[in-house]
């Protein structure tokens, strides 16, 4: 997924879903299919989490945002240069 100092950086929001199951969703897409999918707790003690995928084959967008309440979510890693 490259080198980024910001999760979101380059990445344009496509879908919100708000307060399903007591998360909220936000799919995000990069130039070239790189997508990160963020889930938020609407609880009072709230948390973000991040699914990062590449947008090869098998690993498309569409499909993940689909798939959004049963996928793996994590804490991002982030490098700098």
């Amino acid at each position: 997924m490259g080198k980024f100092t910001n999760i979101l950086e380059g990445a344009v929001i496509v879908d919100i879903e708000i307060d399903n199951g007591g998360f909220d969703y936000f799919g995000y897409i990069r130039k070239g299919g790189d997508y990160i999918i963020v889930k938020t707790t609407t609880s009072t003690s709230a948390s973000t989490r991040y699914a990062l995928g590449t947008g090869k084959a098998g690993d498309l967008y569409t499909t993940a945002w689909s798939a959004r309440t049963t996928k793996k979510y994590t804490l991002p890693i982030i490098r700098g240069n």
